[in-house]
């Protein structure tokens, strides 16, 4: 899959992956167990493989940190980078203040989720006012038409 591609993708997703992270630390799992937890879920997309190759680093002996800071060098993107970094932060000094920054986080995603759509709404009506106004033209003259040939001068 071509970068641009699967940073989209990402972008697209990781507010629901941030979301359900946070939900697992407010379930009271902590920070590693939150991340295997998100790394076990059922689909394809790029942000669980990744993860689920972290988790697999972790387990194999290698440090939190590393193994997350591996996910940002292969593929950055700025929102997955902020998470990881704070998820890894919260790991090594503790969770309290992680979820805080989490929620800060999950809004500014939403947010530009919010005005990506409408730019694309936006772009989108553009693209149909030209087929609309013909559309329109054309009832308008079969409509008319028909009066228009009654009438002679």
């Amino acid at each position: 899959m071509k970068k641009s591609k699967i940073i989209d993708e990402i972008t697209a997703t990781l507010g629901e992956y941030v979301l359900e992270y946070i939900i697992y630390l407010d379930s009271g799992y902590d920070s590693y167990r939150s991340l295997k937890m998100l790394s076990m879920k059922e689909d394809t997309r790029t942000i669980t493989r990744e993860l689920k190759e972290a988790v697999n680093r972790i387990q194999n002996g290698v440090s939190f940190s590393k193994a997350l800071s591996g996910i940002s060098d292969r593929i950055y993107e700025t929102n997955l980078d902020t998470f990881l970094r704070t998820v890894s932060r919260g790991f090594i000094r503790g969770e309290a203040g992680m979820q805080a920054d989490l929620r800060i986080l999950v809004e500014r995603i939403l947010y530009e989720e919010i005005a990506a759509k409408k730019i694309k709404a936006g772009k989108a009506s553009t693209k149909l006012s030209l087929p609309i106004t013909i559309i329109f033209i054309a009832i308008i003259l079969i409509s008319v038409y028909p009066a228009l040939a009654q009438f002679k001068l």
